[in-house]
C-alpha cells in the first residue's frame, strides 16, 4: 500500500495525494486545477518528491506542468482523460531540470487517455522514466505523439501505446541532442506515421518491444550534419498483416550523414502486404551488424543505399523463410563497391540461388557470368556439360576466380582450340 498524505492521515515524507487538493476522480468533474495545486505542493516541498493519484478517472482541461516531480497511480486505474485540450496540446509536460543529484522523476501506473483530441506526454528535460503507463487515442492526425522526448538520457519501459500519430517521438531539433535513450519492452500498435520516430540517433537502445500494424514500425530520420552512431536494435518483434507499406525499419539519416555504427539483431519479422523489412540509405554506413533475425514472407530483409566509403560488418545467423527472394538488396554500384568488406555469413532457409550454362570461346580461357544474386556468392559448383546436359570429359580444370557481387568468372587451366560449354550453380547461404 503506498504512503500518501490524506486529510485524515498526514505522514511525514509521503506521497502528495491529488485527493488532498481537491480532485474528485469520478469522470465528472474538471480535476485540473485540483492535480496541478497538489504538482506545484509537491515542487515546492523543496525535497524530490512524487505526487499520488488513488483509482479514478481525473478530466483534464488544459495541460498540467509537472517538473521535478514523479507522478504515480494504480496500473490500470488511475486514468488521466483529456477534456477539451487540442490537437497541439499535451496532458502532461515535464520541462524543467532537477536540483536534487541523481533522482530520475518518473511518471509511473498511469493511464493517459487522450480522448481523440490531443497528444499524451512532452518531456524535455533529461533523465527521465515513463514506465508501465498506457497512452493512447491521440487525434487521429499523423502528427500527434503518444510520448515525445526532447532530451537525453530517457527511458520508456514497458509500457502500451496504441491509436496515436505517432507512438514515441524523439524530437532532437526543437531541443538538444537525443542521446542514451532507452525504449524497453512496450507494445506500441496501431500508430499512423510510425511506432518509434527519432530526427537523432546516438546511442540509442530498442530492445524487447512488440510493435506492430503502424505506418513504419521504426523510422531513424536524419538532421542535418548529425550522423547516427550506436543504434542497437535488438529481440523486438515486428508485425503487419494489413499493409501495404515500404518497411518496417526505416534507416535515412540524409545524404550528408553517415551511420557510424548499427545492430540489428534477434528481432523477428512478419508481413502480409510488405515490400521489405530494412532500409538503410546513408552517405556512408561504416558498421552494419545484422545477425540472428528472423524474416518471414517479405521479397526483400534488407536493402541498403550508400554514396561513399567502405561498410564492414556481417549478414549472418539469419533465419529466412523459403519465399524471400533476396535477403540482401544492394542498389547501385557504389553501394556494391562500398560492401566489399561486409562479411555474409550462414543464413537459414536463405533460397539465394542462381544457376546458367555459357560458353567459353575456343582460345579463351575465360567466361565472365553475371549471375544477379546481388550479393557475393559464397560457393559456386560448375562443370562441363553437352547439349544434352550430359557431363563430358572435356580437357582443362575448371575453377572459379574474380568473384563479386555482380559477376564472377569461371576459368579453365589452358586456351583450348575448342569451345567448352559450362553450366554453374552460385549459392548464397545454408543448402
Amino acid at each position: 500500500m503506498a504512503l500518501t498524505k490524506t486529510h485524515n492521515r498526514m505522514i511525514e515524507g509521503a506521497s502528495f495525494n491529488v485527493l488532498d487538493y481537491g480532485a474528485v476522480g469520478d469522470g465528472v468533474a474538471d480535476d485540473t486545477a485540483a492535480i496541478q495545486a497538489a504538482i506545484d505542493a509537491a515542487r515546492a516541498s523543496g525535497t524530490f518528491t512524487s505526487v499520488y493519484f488513488p483509482q479514478g478517472t481525473y478530466l483534464i482541461s488544459t495541460t498540467l506542468i509537472a517538473d521535478r516531480v514523479s507522478l504515480q497511480g494504480q496500473l490500470g486505474q488511475s486514468v488521466l482523460k483529456s477534456n477539451g485540450l487540442g490537437v497541439n496540446d499535451f496532458i502532461i509536460e515535464c520541462g524543467a531540470s532537477l536540483s536534487y543529484g541523481t533522482a530520475r522523476p518518473t511518471i509511473e501506473n498511469l493511464y493517459i487517455d487522450c480522448n481523440s483530441q490531443c497528444n499524451g506526454l512532452n518531456i524535455y528535460v533529461r533523465h527521465h522514466n515513463v514506465i508501465n503507463c498506457y497512452i493512447e487515442n491521440a487525434d487521429a492526425t499523423a502528427s500527434t505523439k503518444g510520448i515525445k522526448l526532447e532530451r537525453n538520457t530517457q527511458l520508456v519501459e514497458n509500457c502500451h501505446i496504441s491509436n496515436c500519430g505517432f507512438g514515441i517521438y524523439l524530437d532532437g531539433v526543437t531541443g538538444a541532442t537525443v542521446a542514451a535513450t532507452s525504449i524497453l519492452n512496450n507494445h506500441i500498435s496501431d500508430c499512423t506515421t510510425a511506432g518509434i520516430f527519432t530526427n537523432e540517433a546516438l546511442m540509442l537502445l530498442i530492445e524487447g518491444n512488440v510493435i506492430q500494424t503502424c505506418g513504419t514500425e521504426i523510422i531513424i530520420k536524419g538532421t542535418t550534419g548529425i550522423d547516427f552512431d550506436a543504434v542497437s536494435i535488438l529481440n523486438n518483434y515486428f508485425e503487419d498483416q494489413t499493409g501495404p507499406k515500404t518497411e518496417f525499419i526505416l534507416l535515412d539519416p540524409l545524404n550528408a550523414n553517415d551511420i557510424e555504427q548499427i545492430t540489428i539483431s534477434g528481432n523477428s519479422f512478419y508481413s502480409g502486404n510488405i515490400s521489405g523489412m530494412v532500409a538503410i540509405r546513408a552517405n556512408l554506413v561504416e558498421v552494419m551488424n545484422i545477425t540472428n533475425n528472423f524474416f518471414r514472407a517479405v521479397p526483400y530483409c534488407v536493402a541498403v543505399t550508400t554514396n561513399s566509403g567502405d561498410t564492414s560488418g556481417t549478414f549472418e545467423g539469419n533465419a529466412l523463410s523459403t519465399n524471400v527472394t533476396s535477403a540482401f538488396d544492394v542498389s547501385d554500384a557504389q553501394t556494391t563497391a562500398a560492401m566489399r568488406k561486409f562479411r555474409f555469413g550462414k543464413n537459414k532457409n536463405f533460397n539465394a540461388k542462381v544457376s546458367g550454362t555459357g560458353t567459353i570461346s575456343s582460345g579463351n580461357a575465360t567466361l565472365t557470368v553475371t549471375h544477379g544474386l546481388d550479393i557475393t556468392p559464397e560457393k559456386i559448383l560448375v562443370s562441363y556439360y553437352d547439349a544434352t546436359d550430359a557431363v563430358v570429359n572435356t580437357s582443362g580444370v575448371l575453377f572459379t576466380q574474380n568473384i563479386g557481387a555482380t559477376t564472377f568468372d569461371i576459368t579453365r587451366d589452358t586456351a583450348a582450340a575448342n569451345n567448352a560449354k559450362v553450366s554453374y550453380v552460385a549459392l548464397f547461404g545454408e543448402f
